[in-house]
């Protein structure tokens, strides 16, 4: 059963999105070998941003924002990431 709930600007929603960047992403997509799994996941993603920002322009939501973060970016302690 899928979750549901009404958003608007008196009941905001958080959406977040974890998304694997590391190598086996780029490894075919089961099943479909011309498919990589990193272009199907952003794919996917897109499809819901796309979703939620026609809802926005609607009037059904109040607005989107985007953050990411690459884990690349942490230094590293002591030679352990």
């Amino acid at each position: 059963m899928p979750y549901t709930a009404d958003v608007s600007r008196a009941n905001p929603a958080c959406f977040l999105f974890l998304i694997d960047q590391s190598g086996s992403m780029t490894g075919a997509l089961a099943g479909q070998p011309g498919q990589r799994k990193i272009d199907q996941a952003a794919a996917a993603v897109n499809r819901i941003l796309d979703t939620l920002a026609q809802r926005c322009s609607q009037g059904m939501a109040s607005g989107i924002t985007l953050t990411s973060a690459c884990l690349d970016t942490i230094p590293t302690i002591q030679g352990v990431r």
